[in-house]
């Protein structure tokens, strides 16, 4: 007998690594790399092809054949593939990430035929991009409220009927029915539960992004996925179903899981779209002894099931991303049936996807309009919130308290309490940008107390990061850090990686101000990462300011501007003057500290243009503080003096602080040392009240500094050694000690921190602090020519 034998794979290499399918091996550098086998396949998948440009369905399809898969697996696979081989998000060397695309093979490969021949495969090239999409919720900070499917987990305060909670499963589709219909089917199957009954239906889709962040298969046992959603989500059900089309009719069968035993069939009459939906919600309703309102209320559904189908289509647009389709689609649909107010409001958040907010703005009205006509404040809630959105971005922060409010009192009178507390929010983030910060926390708590109601840990983890903000914005930087980490060890267990970024960014800015550094940058390298891996680009660009700042505390005045170049690039793609002012003074300060005022005030200036007042107080005042250092720099200290006297009246108390500090640096250059060196002590006894141990050490270094101009050797050792607590590897912090050395006839210590200091911040010539260290290197080496060349224009300045 012939045996038929199949010639073995060929090997690919790339790089220092060897892919070996028939062993199903990745060697790096000869030694053998442990993979899960899935990531090995996706690997191997991306190599083999190294022209192709994968997209996330292409992947989900040869890797997961038959599931529906979030994009958050393929992200978490994709990020340990890189690690395998040596790769990161940030450098890209083997797995380029093409954005709005999906991924390809970025590295040069070569084959392996088994007996050492090796020949070259096609290189790997640099890879194309689309137009960025715009960061949902970008402007509040806070998930708002769902664009179709209102998250259905909330529980009553006890006055309010008690709502049922129940999580749907993927659904398995049959016959006609493909993925063209089935996303949106689920929507109108949770809204029709929603406005006819005390039932709320959470999509598959955020079901099994849960399951995915808490490490289950959905298709696992029904027993154990529901007692981990009943823990993170509140659920009480879980429902499996099964949607199926034929020349007849739609058919749905649907297996209800309870923590009470035996599962329950739900299966409605085979008919059309509309009344397939409507019988599955109300055998559902009756089958949990949940009451179901036959009464029609707002539409939700069409009498022409061809205008249905549309609908559903529309819907499915909105759901992918594909918002032009949508709004033709939608379009269509009110053509013609006017009476879909949802498809209006639909259509109104299609537009704002896009960008075209005249046009969204005017749906929403017509949506408010009709909806209060009908008595559906659900949707009246629903449009006030998106006004209000559209408001904050048009910078009238009035008008959109007005909608916020509005939105509540609508929410309320539908007993939506995960809505309402998302409208709370969104009052607290105004408040928050008014400057009300004692307000702004007394609605975040009280958000938090009603998304703890809902048993909606998602919101509830948003409102410890908004608490974590006014922490921050009251100088309680403890208090902020103990409520920040709350929220990322939420979202660690909920797998909300979107939210997560930010939450490490926030963190990552906490330890830095705390003295921390290089905790700070482990957190900012991950949370970029995890930006990265799902093309988060709001998250990318809030990361690279807080990797500027850290750039600047080390005095790499070069990395910051280059890093916040890429944050205001971002910001302006994205459409956040707030951000755009934001980078913009982080570009200013490392023009300080480069010695280049003129430059920073051109950006400060255009800051302040782009800015329009929207920005919280603190960063406008932050932004006339760096503004006087410009101007006493270009030796204008009346002006600089005014412009302090501008925020002397600030409600902060960290920025009246500040101010003082910037007033004695007036004085001091003056030759006024006494009333310097008086104004900083008041600024120092000013900041003993805040929890800010950052601005607390660097005012005590610029003390230091100036005792040590009076040749006043005891004060000096003093404030140095508090500085030291906070970060005794502070360049600022060393050019002090080694000007104390010197003094104390400690030579060779001083002239060591001067070298490591000259080596290790490559500053031009003209910055401030480089000047500095120049001198005390010709103290300690009178006559020497040292070789003390600067670099072209990086670096930084002393805080003070």
């Amino acid at each position: 007998m012939t045996v038929t034998t199949h010639p073995p794979l060929r090997k690919i290499g790339f790089d220092d690594c060897v892919l070996d399918p028939d062993a199903r091996e990745l060697r790096r550098a000869g030694r053998l790399v442990e993979m899960e086998p899935r990531v090995f396949d996706l690997l191997y998948l991306l190599a083999r092809r190294p022209e192709h440009s994968f997209s996330k369905d292409e992947i989900a399809a040869a890797l997961w054949p038959g599931r529906v898969i979030s994009d958050t697996v393929i992200s978490q696979a994709i990020r340990k593939a890189r690690q395998a081989c040596g790769d990161s998000a940030s450098q890209q060397r083997v797995i380029k990430t093409l954005h709005g695309v999906g991924y390809r093979f970025n590295a040069a490969t070569r084959h392996d035929d088994g007996n050492g021949a090796r020949s070259p495969m096609q290189a790997g090239r640099e890879g194309f991009s689309r137009p960025v999409r715009y960061a949902l919720w970008a402007v509040t900070g806070l998930v708002i409220v769902a664009f179709l499917s209102w998250r259905p987990w909330q529980s009553p305060v006890p006055e309010l009927p008690q709502r049922i909670t129940i999580a749907a499963l993927p659904a398995t589709e049959a016959g006609l029915v493909g993925e063209s219909l089935s996303a949106g089917l689920e929507v109108l199957l949770s809204r029709m539960t929603a406005e006819r009954s005390d039932i709320q239906l959470i999509t598959s889709q955020r079901t099994e992004r849960t399951l995915d962040g808490l490490g289950l298969d959905p298709r696992g046992d029904d027993a154990v996925l529901l007692e981990a959603l009943r823990q993170t989500l509140g659920v009480d059900y879980l429902i499996r179903s099964v949607v199926a089309r034929d020349e007849t009719g739609y058919r749905l069968r649907a297996e209800l899981s309870g923590p009470e035993g035996p599962k329950r069939l739900i299966q409605p009459e085979l008919g059309d779209l509309a009344s397939m939906v409507r019988g599955f919600a109300s055998e559902l309703a009756r089958e949990l002894g949940a009451s179901f309102r036959e009464q029609e209320g707002i539409p939700v559904f069409s009498a022409d099931d061809f205008v249905n189908e549309a609908y559903v289509r529309a819907l499915n647009a909105l759901l992918a991303g594909d918002n032009r389709a949508a709004t033709a689609l939608f379009a269509s649909v009110l053509e013609l049936d006017p009476a879909l107010i949802y498809a209006r409001y639909e259509l109104g958040n299609a537009h704002w996807q896009l960008g075209e907010h005249e046009q969204a703005g005017e749906h929403y009205q017509v949506s408010l309009e009709k909806a209060l006509e009908l008595d559906a404040p659900r949707l009246a809630g629903h449009a006030s919130t998106m006004l209000g959105v559209l408001a904050w971005q048009g910078g009238s922060l009035d008008e959109a308290q007005a909608w916020y409010e509005r939105a509540l009192t609508h929410y309320e009178a539908a007993s939506d309490e995960h809505a309402a507390a998302s409208a709370l929010g969104n009052l607290g983030n105004l408040a928050d940008q008014h400057g009300d910060l004692d307000r702004a926390a007394e609605l975040h708590l009280n958000a938090r107390d009603r998304f703890r109601a809902a048993d909606d840990l998602v919101g509830e983890s948003a409102t410890f990061t908004n608490l974590a903000v006014i922490s921050r914005q009251r100088s309680r930087l403890h208090e902020a850090q103990r409520y920040q980490q709350q929220a990322a060890e939420m979202q660690r267990r909920l797998g909300i990686d979107s939210m997560l970024v930010r939450s490490l960014t926030y963190l990552a800015a906490l330890d830095v101000e705390m003295g921390d550094w290089e905790k700070g940058e482990a957190l900012l390298d991950e949370a970029m990462q995890m930006a990265a891996d799902q093309d988060n680009h709001f998250g990318m660009a809030e990361v690279r300011v807080e990797q500027a700042r850290l750039a600047l505390n080390r005095l790499k005045g070069a990395s910051a501007a280059s890093i916040a170049e890429l944050a205001l690039s971002d910001f302006e793609q994205l459409g956040s003057p707030t951000g755009q002012a934001l980078a913009l003074a982080i570009l200013a300060e490392a023009d300080l500290v480069r010695g280049k005022p003129e430059s920073a005030l051109e950006r400060l200036a255009l800051a302040d243009t782009v800015d329009q007042n929207i920005s919280k107080p603190r960063d406008r005042a932050a932004r006339k503080l760096l503004r006087a250092r410009a101007l006493n720099a270009l030796e204008k200290p009346e002006e600089a003096h005014s412009t302090i006297d501008d925020i002397m009246s600030s409600p902060d108390q960290l920025i009246i602080a500040l101010a003082r500090a910037g007033l004695a640096s007036l004085a001091w250059s003056s030759g006024e040392h006494e009333a310097g060196l008086a104004l900083w002590r008041a600024a120092l006894e000013a900041l003993e009240t805040l929890d800010e141990p950052g601005q607390r050490a660097r005012l005590r270094i610029r003390l230091a500094e100036a005792h040590l101009d009076r040749l006043e050797i005891e004060p000096a050792i003093g404030y140095l050694r508090l500085a030291a607590e906070w970060n005794s590897e502070c360049q600022q912090l060393r050019l002090q000690h080694a000007r104390l050395a010197l003094l104390q006839g400690r030579v060779e210590e001083a002239a060591d921190i001067v070298a490591n200091l000259l080596d290790a911040t490559e500053l031009p010539d003209r910055s401030p602090f480089r000047q500095q260290l120049v001198e005390l290197h010709a103290s300690i080496h009178p006559g020497a020519h040292a070789d003390v060349t600067a670099a072209p224009d990086s670096g930084s300045e002393p805080s003070g």
